[in-house]
C-alpha cells in the first residue's frame, strides 16, 4: 500500500469520525472527487497517445492529492 492510499484512507476515516460538520472540508472533498474522475478520464486518453506522459500525469496526479490530503488533515 502506498504512502499516498494510507493518508487518503485516514482522511476519509477522520471524515466519517468527525464531531462537527465543515461545509468547507466537505466542499473540497467533493472537488477531489470530480478533479480524481477526470483525472483517470485524461489518464484513459494519454495512455492511447503514449506511455511516458501518462507516467507523468500519474505522479503529478499522486503529488496533488497527497498535498491536499496532508493540508486537509491539518485544517482539522
Amino acid at each position: 500500500m502506498t504512502l499516498e492510499g494510507h493518508n487518503w484512507r485516514m482522511f476519509v476515516w477522520m471524515m466519517i469520525n468527525m464531531d462537527r460538520f465543515d461545509p468547507l472540508v466537505w466542499a473540497s472533498t467533493v472537488m477531489l472527487l470530480i478533479l480524481g474522475v477526470k483525472c483517470v478520464k485524461t489518464l484513459l486518453v494519454l495512455a492511447v497517445k503514449g506511455i511516458w506522459s501518462t507516467f507523468v500525469i500519474i505522479i503529478l496526479g499522486l503529488g496533488v492529492i497527497d498535498l491536499i490530503t496532508k493540508i486537509q488533515i491539518r485544517n482539522m
